[in-house]
């Protein structure tokens, strides 16, 4: 069985379960609701869940750390961790091929693996994830191969996780958006649990709405990162000067960025 968590902020709920209403691969689709805008809160409160689409909300924005917690807290009450159940992230960006999907049924079924994901590219092909953990957090190198690996760091989105380890671990909700899926790679691989099947299939991450913001929307969302990111080096020993220089190189690129968009 597959439970997959989406989590939606400002968005109609009614718009995911017909996209999601298209796979047949899930058994339980749980949706959190982080939307803070009143007419969506009001709008999205009108969706009665049934046994397979659950809505969840607390009518407000819990950051994505806790909404991923609030789901998984849903699911061990009401189905129950255990061997048979698996647990998907999903952002509501992110489309995944039938092909990957058929993969993770496979690889559920007939190899013993506990985490199971893909290969991400933007919808430009570049690569995003996995990539290979390094002390160096300036080196950056993508797994492009499928196979079974440690010491990757991944993006959250398509990865497939047996229920059973959420029994020991939940995500860090000192973070609110940013790097909690890295801060979750670190604690999986503190406990033991590193060995991570990437299987074939085309996934791509949708950013074509971040990439047309102003200056001043990336600059603030910027300012959100910064504060995860310090949480997170500070959490995970990352030195501070460090820290700090791959902060002021990820800021003065988005200067660089928006100059060429503009040209």
């Amino acid at each position: 069985m597959i439970a997959v968590i989406i989590v939606i902020y400002n968005e109609n709920i009614a718009d995911i379960v017909k996209k999601m209403s298209n796979f047949d691969y899930y058994d339980y689709l749980v949706i959190v609701d982080n939307s803070d805008c009143i007419d969506y809160i009001e709008m999205n409160n009108k969706y009665k869940s049934d046994k397979k689409i659950i809505y969840l909300s607390k009518k407000n924005n819990l950051g994505l750390s806790k909404a991923y917690n609030f789901a998984l807290d849903y699911i061990d009450r009401e189905i129950g961790f255990n061997d048979n159940l698996w647990i998907m992230i999903s952002d509501d960006d992110t489309e995944f091929s039938n092909s990957y999907l058929n993969n993770v049924k496979n690889t559920i079924q007939n190899i013993d693996s506990k985490i199971i994901s893909g290969i991400i590219k933007d919808q430009d092909g570049n690569y995003l994830s996995p990539t290979k953990r390094y002390k160096n957090i300036f080196k950056t190198e993508y797994v492009k191969n499928c196979g079974k690996y440690s010491n990757i760091d991944l993006i959250n989105s398509g990865c497939v996780i047996k229920s059973t380890i959420f029994n020991s671990l939940r995500y860090d909700e000192d973070l609110f958006l940013d790097m909690v899926d890295y801060k979750f790679m670190y604690d999986l691989s503190k406990n033991y649990f590193d060995d991570i099947e990437i299987v074939g299939g085309k996934i791509i991450q949708n950013f074509s709405g971040t990439q047309k913001s102003s200056l001043r929307a990336k600059k603030n969302r910027f300012n959100m990162y910064k504060k995860d990111y310090i949480t997170y080096a500070n959490k995970t020993g990352i030195n501070k000067l460090i820290a700090r220089i791959f902060l002021i190189k990820k800021y003065v690129f988005i200067y660089i960025k928006q100059f060429l968009v503009k040209k």
